[in-house]
């Protein structure tokens, strides 16, 4: 249900797919104008990065952001892993840019942080071993100094979440943990741990809203990856709630 969802809503097919239904109503001629019509404007607005920009400020964190001076209060760097590299739809045994990027981002923190950056990422490929063990084999840095832990089992949010909850309670920590994942995954993940009764605080320079600018009016097909971004954000987010593994209250700041 969910790749059917998925797969129907993608932008801009989803709009194709209106213009060729609308064929079936051509002979109620007002009808189908407009059909024509409203099916346009909205294909035009989500050509325009001022769409993206509008849909993605309910994404923002507003809430516990990383403080300096008060370092010594986390526990751990929490890094959620985004899956494997995929070129022309073939997948690869070596990590996504997105996961790449959250552990540099992590590495930067930890180098003011004497605290552990914890990796999570099971094994979502039959073939390859667990999404953590895969990240952590492709860095091609001295690690010996940073306390890394690997968690090989979560194969979503969820079970990070469930997971990272078990090992502070487990280890006596306190339930402050430094998230560093992107916007359209932040609220879903931190909506989890909050679940779970860990604060997910974030580095407030990683979420900096986007400027408005004469581009911003402009169409660009660009945009249409953003938009599809943002959706699969927010049916993240709503499949989530539907499921009770987040609270509503957790993700509107």
């Amino acid at each position: 249900m969910k790749e059917f969802i998925l797969f129907f809503t993608e932008v801009p097919f989803f709009f194709i797919y209106i213009y060729f239904l609308s064929f079936f109503f051509f002979k109620r001629k007002n009808f189908f104008k407009k059909i024509i019509l409203i099916n346009s404007f909205f294909l035009l607005f989500f050509s325009l990065p001022i769409s993206s920009y509008l849909f993605k400020l309910p994404l923002y964190p507003t809430e516990y952001v990383y403080e300096e001076n008060i370092n010594k209060n986390y526990s751990i760097i929490l890094v959620p892993t985004a899956g494997f590299k995929t070129v022309d739809g073939k997948m690869y045994k070596y990590p996504s840019k997105t996961s790449l990027k959250r552990f540099d981002d992590a590495l930067n923190i930890s180098n003011s942080l004497d605290i552990p950056i914890f990796i999570s990422g099971g094994k979502t490929n039959k073939k390859y071993e667990s999404e953590a063990e895969i990240l952590i084999n492709n860095i091609n840095i001295n690690l010996n100094k940073k306390k890394i832990v690997l968690e090989k089992k979560s194969l979503n949010s969820y079970e990070t979440g469930k997971t990272v909850s078990n090992y502070l309670n487990n280890n006596n920590y306190i339930n402050n943990i430094i998230l560093v994942t992107d916007l359209y995954h932040y609220k879903r993940m931190s909506g989890v741990l909050k679940k779970n009764d860990v604060n997910a605080f974030f580095i407030k320079n990683f979420f900096i809203i986007d400027r408005i600018n004469k581009k911003s009016f402009i169409p660009n097909k660009k945009n249409f990856s953003q938009i599809n971004q943002i959706r699969y954000s927010y049916f993240g987010l709503i499949n989530y709630l539907f499921l009770n593994k987040i609270d509503i209250k957790d993700i509107t700041n």
